[in-house]
């Protein structure tokens, strides 16, 4: 069984991508025999907020319900950021929740990196997308495809504006989360943790498209930086003041109402994979 520190948003933390990256009009084959083990014995299958969102919305739950009743919730290692994954279940050999005999349940709204499998995305910080193949254990048929064409068969281009929506406001604030959990005490810091949980997984409306609710926040996914809490309309107490200031010139802002907000710049790379 994974350890929580073997997981991040990345998937496994121990993966490094050693073949190249495909463009979209080339070929790739792969052998598939339609049993659904892709689906079995998994641990790794990490959500995004849009990921949660479009089950929450396939299964017509909140998006916290569908959390507590199907993902484990931990903060990764590396990225200091809210990780969330479907539970195995491990009673069916850790199968994933939604694998119904050889079939996902779920397979309209199926998260990205079971979409893509084969293959596997990676976005950069500026933004570029790219994919790549993953090695598979199945034997059976051989099927051969386009990247683009096989994309397409899945919607995947569809939804890569919101994804790497997503992937650059993760990386905008790994480095910056990290850096302030050494000056939190632990109350502001548990305060701060339960606000990324809300912006970044728990706050979308399933009646509602995704995307345009990131619209009220900056282009990171977070509000406009302030000198008052454009929650409490500055009525709370500022008590930090973000020693980070002189280099990067932003302010953390925790008022005695537990609002709190951060603006963050983007660092790194973001890989969705199986």
């Amino acid at each position: 069984m994974l350890k929580q520190s073997q997981i991040d948003l990345c998937g496994r933390v121990d993966f490094t991508r050693e073949v190249p990256l495909l463009g979209r009009d080339e070929a790739f084959s792969f052998a598939c025999a339609g049993c659904g083990d892709c689906c079995r014995g998994r641990e790794d299958i990490v959500l995004s907020g849009f990921d949660l969102w479009r089950i929450a919305a396939r299964l017509r739950l909140p998006t916290r319900t569908v959390a507590r009743a199907f993902c484990k919730a931990s903060i990764g290692q590396v990225s200091r950021l809210p990780v969330l994954r479907l539970a195995p279940v491990r009673e069916e050999g850790n199968n994933c929740p939604f694998l119904t005999e050889d079939h996902c349940a779920i397979h309209e709204a199926e998260p990205l990196v079971c979409a893509l499998y084969p293959l596997a995305q990676e976005i950069t910080r500026e933004g570029e997308v790219g994919y790549f193949l993953q090695p598979t254990r199945c034997g059976g048929q051989v099927f051969e495809a386009r990247v683009g064409d096989y994309l397409a068969r899945y919607d995947v281009p569809a939804r890569e504006a919101t994804d790497v929506r997503w992937a650059q406001t993760c990386l905008a604030l790994e480095d910056r989360v990290e850096a302030l959990e050494a000056l939190f005490e632990p109350v502001f810091l548990r305060r701060m943790q339960q606000k990324l949980w809300q912006a970044l997984y728990y706050q979308y409306e399933i009646t509602q498209p995704f995307l345009p609710q990131t619209g009220e926040k900056s282009r990171h996914g977070w509000r406009r930086n302030s000198k008052s809490c454009p929650r409490c309309n500055g009525a709370g107490t500022r008590v930090l003041t973000n020693p980070l200031k002189k280099s990067n010139d932003k302010i953390t802002s925790i008022d005695n109402l537990g609002c709190g907000w951060i603006v963050f710049e983007q660092e790194m790379c973001y890989t969705s994979r199986v």
